[in-house]
Order: C-alpha cells, then sequence, then structure tokens
C-alpha cells in the first residue's frame, strides 16, 4: 500500500481532521449553551486553511508564525503574511498571533543581543487589520536583550497606531538624558547585526522557511569584529562622558556596557582565542606517526584520564589519493563490549560501542564526511554540509570505503580505506577528528575520549584539528 499524502510538517497534512475535531468540540459547547470560545493553533501539520471544514464564530484561530524578525527576509515574511491573509479570509474575522522571537535551536547563540524593537513596530504595523492581538515567544540568556522588545509590542498593543519611532527616541531621552543619541546608536547598530547579520539567510525546513544563522567564523570576523567592538566601546565611554558621575543616567550607560558589550566582547575574545589554539594542534599524516585521544566530556582540557579509562590511538597515511586510517582501541573487559550486527548504514550504529571518523577534506569547516563504525564491525558513513549554523545531512551519501574489524584479547581494531573518489578534493592541510564512544555492559552511558581537546561532540566541526600531509 503506498500513501501520496505529504506528510512535511509544511505541508498541514493533517488540517482537516484537527480542525474538524475543533469544530466539532465548538459546536458542541454552543448546543449545550456553554459560553466562551475554543481557540486552536495553526501549527505543524495543520497550519493550512482546511477546505472542507466552516469554523464557527466561537473558534478563535491563532497562527503560529516566525514574527518580527522576519521583517528582512522576504522569503519568510511573503510565506507567513500569506498564511495570515488566507485565515483571516476564510473566517471573515481577526485571528491572533504566536510570534517568535526566541533563542531556540540554531539560535542558541550565547551573550549576541537579540535587541530589535523597530522590527517589531515594523511588523505589527503591517499586521494590525488582521489580527486582535500576539504572543511573543522571547525565551533568551539575559532580561534586557528584550526590555525594548516587549516595551514596544506593549505599546503597539496599547494603541496598533503607535509612532514606534517617537516612543524611542522619548525612551533614549528619558533614559540617558545627554547620552540619548550614543545609545540609540549603539541599540540601532545591535539589531542591525542581529535581524541583518546574525540570522542569515533563510532555509526551507520540514516546518517551511526558517531562519539560518551564520557560523561562528563570519559572525565573529565579519560582523562582530574587532574594529566594531572598539567603535561599540568609544560609543558608550561617549555616552558615559556626558552623564554625570553618579547620575542615574551614567549609571544606566554602565548597566548596557555590563548587559550588552561585554559579554559581547567575551565571546569574540573566546572566539579567537579557540582559533589560534586550533591552530597548534596538528597531526602530520604518516605510519610513525601516532594520534592519541584525550578524554572527553569529563573535564574540557583534562589531562588525567579517569579511573579505568581505556587510551585509543590512531595512524593516518595518504595513499593513491584517499586516506587510510587504523585505529586501536584497547578494551581490557572486551567480553563486555555492547555491539550488535547491523546491515550498513543502519541508524543504531551510534548507540553501540564504537569509533566515530570525520573528515573535513577542504579544511574550510562547511563539510564532512562522516563514518560511524562499531566493535564488531558494523558501520555507516554520511555526509555533512553547514548552511549558517544548520547541517543537510545526506544519508544516502556512499563513501565506498572498505572497514574490517579485528577484535583481541584485549582491544580491538579498526581499519578504514576511504577511497579519493569519496573526497572532491583533500588539500595538503584539512580538518579530522576521530571520536569513541566507550560502551560496556554495566555502563550507565559511554565513555567519550577525542582527539582534539576543545571538541563537544563528534560534529563539532568548529573545534576538530587540522591533519597534514
Amino acid at each position: 500500500v503506498y500513501s501520496t499524502t505529504n506528510f512535511a510538517l509544511s505541508s498541514g497534512f493533517a488540517s482537516e481532521l484537527i480542525w474538524s475535531n475543533t469544530v466539532a468540540v465548538a459546536n458542541r459547547l454552543t448546543a449545550e449553551g456553554v459560553p466562551g470560545y475554543v481557540t486552536q493553533m495553526a501549527y505543524t501539520g495543520y497550519r493550512a486553511v482546511p477546505e472542507t471544514v466552516d469554523i464557527p464564530s466561537n473558534v478563535m484561530v491563532m497562527v503560529a508564525e516566525k514574527g518580527p524578525w522576519s521583517v528582512h527576509q522576504p522569503h519568510i515574511l511573503k510565506k507567513n503574511n500569506d498564511e495570515i491573509a488566507a485565515w483571516h479570509r476564510k473566517l471573515g474575522r481577526k485571528v491572533w498571533l504566536w510570534l517568535y522571537m526566541n533563542k531556540f535551536a540554531a539560535l542558541c547563540i550565547d551573550d549576541v543581543p537579540t535587541m530589535s524593537p523597530k522590527c517589531v513596530g515594523e511588523y505589527f504595523a503591517e499586521h494590525k487589520t488582521d489580527i486582535f492581538g500576539a504572543f511573543i515567544e522571547s525565551e533568551c540568556e539575559r532580561f534586557l536583550y528584550n526590555h525594548l522588545n516587549w516595551y514596544v509590542f506593549s505599546r503597539i498593543c496599547w494603541n496598533v497606531d503607535t509612532d514606534v519611532n517617537a516612543v524611542l527616541d522619548e525612551y533614549y531621552r528619558l533614559m540617558y538624558g545627554p547620552a540619548a543619541g550614543e545609545l540609540k546608536a549603539f541599540f540601532e547598530s545591535l539589531e542591525d547585526k542581529w535581524v541583518k547579520g546574525v540570522l542569515g539567510h533563510p532555509v526551507d525546513t520540514i516546518w517551511g522557511p526558517s531562519f539560518s544563522p551564520v557560523e561562528r567564523d563570519e559572525m565573529w570576523n565579519t560582523i562582530y569584529t574587532d574594529a566594531v567592538l572598539a567603535d561599540y566601546a568609544k560609543l558608550l565611554d561617549r555616552a558615559a562622558a556626558k552623564t554625570a558621575p553618579g547620575s542615574l543616567e551614567r549609571r544606566r550607560v554602565e548597566l548596557m556596557r555590563r548587559e550588552f558589550l561585554d559579554p559581547l566582547a567575551h565571546e569574540a575574545k573566546e572566539f579567537r582565542e579557540r582559533a589560534a589554539k586550533l591552530n597548534g594542534i596538528v597531526h602530520r599524516l604518516g605510519e610513525g606517526n601516532v594520534l592519541k585521544l584525550v578524554p572527553n566530556k569529563i573535564d574540557r582540557g583534562a589531562t588525567e584520564a579517569p579511573a579505568g579509562w581505556a587510551p585509543t590511538t590512531a595512524t593516518i597515511v595518504e595513499k593513491d589519493g584517499g586516506l587510510v586510517l587504523k585505529v586501536h582501541c584497547e578494551e581490557p573487559r572486551i567480553a563486555d563490549s555492547v555491539a550488535t550486527e547491523h546491515a550498513f548504514d543502519d541508524g543504531d550504529i551510534w548507540k553501540d560501542d564504537n569509533i566515530e571518523i570525520m573528515v573535513d577534506p577542504t579544511g574550510m569547516r562547511r563539510e564532512f564526511v562522516h563514518f560511524i563504525i562499531n566493535s564488531l564491525g558494523s558501520y555507516g558513513d554520511m555526509r555533512h554540509v553547514k548552511d549558517g549554523r544548520r547541517w543537510k545531512i545526506d544519508g544516502k551519501w556512499n563513501s565506498g570505503a572498505d572497514v574490517k574489524v579485528v577484535r583481541g584479547a584485549a582491544a580491538w581494531d579498526c581499519e578504514v580505506r576511504i577511497p579519493a573518489g569519496a573526497f572532491m578534493e583533500l588539500g595538503r592541510r584539512f580538518c579530522g577528528e576521530i571520536y569513541r564512544g566507550r560502551l560496556l555492559k554495566g555502563m550507565g552511558k559511554p565513555e567519550y575520549s577525542a582527539w582534539s581537546p576543545y571538541v563537544t561532540n563528534p560534529c563539532d566541526i568548529d573545534n576538530f584539528g587540522y591533519w597534514e600531509k
């Protein structure tokens, strides 16, 4: 039996079912004389307007959309606006919105400000005739990142014809006095950096068009450069100089420096220091050069192994344009190794006692090939391509690699021969990582080892070290 249904979450495949049930509840309440409303969100698989269902007046429809951050992303904005308009036409009355201005999933970027009050004003000005209210989901790590977003939203909720620019000018004047111009310039620049820079370009996902934030190297080397951060510091220095020592205005300027600029500058500094350290993590290919894994996820940068830790070593050589990796996994408890035989590319191999090998052939940290091999020799491979901070994973990709595992009395050895055809080109200096997830009977969770002391998981390409021919 074959189904022609499109089960992508953005397709609205469940709209007829969900909305017919919602209407059934609403109609029964009416029939039994129960006053009030039923509210239902148009979301994921039931966001599309149902063609065959008439929705009574005691159903309030809430449409979930990206919201104010999409005003500079035309592809996202048009699709979202079309959905809101379609629901308005269907109902013959206004809807309300659930909007997202939160750090979630790929947008969980610590200490980067999400200040965007002008986007809030622009977004709601466009929708004031289509909606009767809204909720903005806005979780982030610092309350003050949202303070102007919430303030502008609150003023618009009170009066949809609010002059947002006038509200903001009043805020700057009353909060910072003689330093109003500097703080306005500071916050407007932060808004531009976030909505026009960090949020990147939209990508199509199973949920529909979504934000795809830029990579870390672009964020810190192109958006929040040392020169930009230095200009921010000078701007706030001028702001402080214009206010009286100890005054409320001075203290507010200092607060905004502590909450906005200082954390941002700290993140930039950590990125540059980490990049410098990674340049020193280099393994030269060759039979005589042994690569050693270190404990991972136990103590960041640990130099001492935990009790019972099993060492892992590897050699890597280039052969006919490809790579040959030989990984030696010491295992004094080899009989307790947790692994089962799997078909090629089975999705559960990673749950076993395993090693993972990642190779970024260009060294640009935008793509890598990925091998997972368990202690019985079952394996799978895939290709990852980075799009901003999101990954596109091609599980159907086949490297053509030859993988062999030999188990001994107190170790298991894995040899992986990756042909040249698995790489478009293998640079003289490229990125790589070997990651071991040791899993034995009686272990509550795996014991992890990695070559780079900075990786936090096998796919943490930003922290892979370098392999040189």
